[in-house]
């Protein structure tokens, strides 16, 4: 068994034609085809990620406790179970990109990826469709292992903007016995779910809301996708078996980790946050492509016809600020909305308050 660390340890600056070296980094276990460690931002830790899935609860449905796990309600059978042991793995390096391409079953695979540019690890994962064999279904997951202590304590975000502590097993305003101590701690995840010990925190960004917890110290798991085989009798009368093209769904998505410091001392003197909340600004909220026919026009007809490119700002905003609405109001007139996108507690200098000094676009100009 020997262990491969893949990472874009140098990158060509053309314009001094020296080499830079990049943080984020991951080493594989080429006998399991598991990730075992990260590296990034100065920081190195166990780490591995696996997928899982729970066995849904079949129930009659006549009383709560026997309510079958379906549609609107997650119930596991008991504890999840490991999709596969190991993974089958090609490795692929270039200059802006390097690629762990992971096979665990005929129905799952990944691939993770580091690039030269950025200081975060991309999980991209196919599932799907799911085996409709046997009686129970299966609710898959994939689950983040780290070394830390986090000490029953982990964090969501409310809506993609404050972050709401969470106690496993607990609950704040009353005393709690959870019958149901999986799904219990599930909670909703818009845009991280994050895990700390001491200054070391370590956190994951879906590119879409999901159900997430932390059922054990140094783990993070998130539901990505269900098949259940049972209605749960809460209304729409069917089993939980979604289908296209008369095959069941296949779920694709991403997953970007990001391994930091709670204080200024990561790549570019940000705090873990400040660039959790910058990737996800990125992510997240990233720009729509559109695509329309030119109606035969050259390329040099199509510039002189129509505005190839407007910006209307004539500055760019302040990196903890972002436009939250731009849109028609009353006659001529426009609504405009500026949010400060990180919270009192996210960075030392860009958790202050700013000032923007807007410059009125005029009618010509638009």
């Amino acid at each position: 068994m020997f262990m491969e660390r893949i990472q874009l340890s140098y990158i060509i600056d053309a314009s001094k034609s020296i080499l830079k070296l990049k943080a984020a980094e991951f080493q594989v276990d080429s006998e399991t085809g598991f990730i075992s460690k990260i590296f990034m931002n100065g920081k190195e830790i166990d780490f591995s990620q696996e997928f899982l899935y729970y066995k849904g609860f079949v129930g009659d449905n006549k009383k709560f406790s026997n309510r079958s796990s379906g549609a609107y309600i997650f119930r596991p059978d008991g504890t999840a179970y490991r999709v596969a042991d190991k993974a089958s793995i090609k490795i692929y390096r270039g200059v802006l990109v390097a690629e762990l391409h992971q096979q665990f079953t005929a129905w799952i695979s990944q691939v993770i990826r580091v690039y030269a540019n950025e200081n975060f690890i991309e999980f991209d994962w196919v599932i799907g469709p799911i085996p409709t064999d046997g009686y129970t279904g299966k609710e898959v997951i994939t689950r983040y292992t780290t070394s830390l202590n986090t000490n029953s304590f982990f964090y969501t975000d409310s809506n993609g903007r404050s972050m709401l502590k969470r106690i496993r097993n607990f609950r704040p305003a009353w005393n709690v016995s959870l019958k149901e101590p999986i799904s219990g701690n599930y909670y909703p995840v818009t845009s991280k779910i994050v895990i700390r010990d001491g200054d070391t925190e370590v956190a994951v960004l879906p590119d879409r809301a999901q159900g997430g917890t932390s059922l054990q110290d140094g783990q993070i798991e998130l539901m990505l996708h269900r098949t259940c085989l049972h209605d749960d009798a809460f209304g729409v009368a069917e089993a939980l078996i979604e289908k296209a093209y008369n095959k069941g769904l296949v779920a694709r998505g991403s997953h970007y980790v990001i391994l930091g410091s709670t204080t200024t001392s990561n790549e570019g003197g940000v705090t873990a946050a400040a660039q959790e909340r910058n990737l996800a600004q990125r992510k997240l909220l990233d720009a729509w492509t559109f695509l329309s026919p030119t109606n035969g026009l050259s390329y040099d007809d199509y510039k002189k016809k129509y505005v190839m490119e407007y910006a209307g700002l004539k500055r760019a905003l302040p990196d903890n600020v972002q436009i939250l609405t731009l849109e028609p109001w009353k006659g001529f007139s426009f609504l405009l909305r500026l949010e400060h996108v990180f919270e009192s507690n996210d960075d030392p200098a860009l958790s202050q308050t700013v000032t923007v000094d807007l410059k009125i676009t005029t009618e010509k100009q638009l």
